[in-house]
């Protein structure tokens, strides 16, 4: 699973600043320097390896991010639920934002 995040990262110019893993091979906590139009933007990165994310996943990533005053990438093998979708639309637009990594 850090092989999959890792390609992510590279594929995508992202520098990872710091990086912790709280489960082996499931879930990962990162800093990370995103590249964009405005110059480098620094975002907290939440990798879960995980077939379903829920909105309790989503909001206790943004609640991380929160304690660092930095937006949040949230990256997965797996897809949002309907209700994890609506609040992630509805709630944290603009602070959060999900990807899914093959």
């Amino acid at each position: 699973f850090l092989e999959q995040v890792n390609s992510y990262l590279i594929k995508n110019n992202i520098k990872d600043l710091s990086k912790e893993i709280i489960k082996k091979n499931k879930e990962i906590d990162m800093l990370v320097k995103v590249p964009s139009g405005l110059g480098h933007l620094d975002f907290f990165l939440k990798a879960k390896d995980k077939k379903r994310i829920s909105d309790a996943d989503l909001s206790l990533a943004y609640h991380k991010g929160q304690s660092h005053k930095i937006p949040v990438l949230f990256l997965s093998t797996g897809n949002l639920t309907k209700k994890a979708a609506a609040y992630l639309e509805k709630n944290l637009k603009g602070y959060l934002v999900f990807k899914k990594i093959e």
